[in-house]
């Protein structure tokens, strides 16, 4: 049943001081705030890619019902916000908001009608783990337009290792900062015959080729790893021995032991142009 004070209004602009406000003295029902959200959104307000349409939500006592991220992303980026705001929510709406699955990234992309091989999680995460790998940190969360303007630009290497990472994966083996791996020895031209028989390889363990054993001491390196190896921050030192291995089983070198190169043979692009990251991480 609607409440019976209920107002809509559309394109509202949302100040900081508004933001501030309203996050202190009216935000009494809500959850625990997702700081990752917060700084994506943030990031997006200062760069001028939010877009305007995203719904605020007040009860008829003034109390926010939906939205506290969103403003704080406001209050976080020093930049006034257009949003639509719903006044006269009643308790029944607000117990039914985000209890669905939220919109990833990828689904961002499907939304705006980016093309399939950009459009799924093994691209999203391929294209992550190459800016965590190429700054060498955690790396933060790319925005879908980020993701598609560099998946365009570098489709020739980017578009096989997303091809790649759909195969079905195994447990251990699998992971989108492997085929991130893969696709920067594309991009150095390896061939592309050389990178699916080194990845066969690697994913099934059928080897009986002594001079292409590297790939073997890679898989044997991975699944005996105590933990997860391509999760970060280990994922720097598999990505090398990685990448040894690959330059050894190109050239036909057989290894006894597969030891970590002290950088990576196969460098990693930059991700973010100048301005981006300094618009990205700049502070208000």
């Amino acid at each position: 049943m609607a409440s019976e004070f209920r107002k809509n209004y559309t394109d509202q602009v949302v100040t900081v001081e508004m933001a501030d406000h309203w996050l202190k003295h009216y935000n009494t029902r809500n959850r625990l705030f997702k700081l990752g959200n917060v700084e994506m959104y943030a990031r997006d307000m200062k760069i001028g890619k939010w877009t305007q349409g995203s719904r605020l939500i007040f009860y008829s006592d003034g109390t926010l019902c939906d939205g506290q991220n969103r403003l704080l992303a406001v209050v976080k980026s020093g930049v006034s916000t257009f949003f639509d705001i719903l006044v006269g929510a009643t308790v029944e709406e607000g117990s039914n908001i985000d209890t669905g699955a939220k919109r990833s990234v990828s689904d961002a992309l499907q939304v705006k009608g980016s093309p399939s091989w950009i459009a799924n999680k093994d691209c999203v995460g391929i294209v992550n783990s190459i800016n965590k790998l190429a700054t060498h940190s955690s790396g933060i969360r790319l925005p879908h337009y980020i993701i598609e303007n560099f998946a365009i630009e570098n489709e020739r290497w980017l578009r096989p290792a997303v091809e790649m990472a759909k195969a079905p994966k195994k447990k251990k083996l699998s992971a989108c900062t492997y085929y991130a791996t893969l696709g920067v020895a594309l991009r150095a031209n390896v061939s592309i015959d050389e990178i699916l028989d080194f990845n066969q390889r690697y994913i099934h363990g059928e080897n009986f080729d002594q001079s292409k054993c590297s790939v073997t001491r890679l898989r044997e390196y991975v699944i005996g790893f105590e933990g997860q190896s391509w999760h970060f921050p280990y994922a720097f030192d598999t990505t090398k021995r990685t990448h040894r291995a690959l330059q050894a089983f190109i050239a036909r070198h057989p290894l006894s032991k597969l030891y970590a190169a002290p950088n990576y043979v196969y460098p990693f692009p930059t991700v973010l142009s100048s301005l981006d990251a300094q618009k990205l991480f700049s502070t208000p």
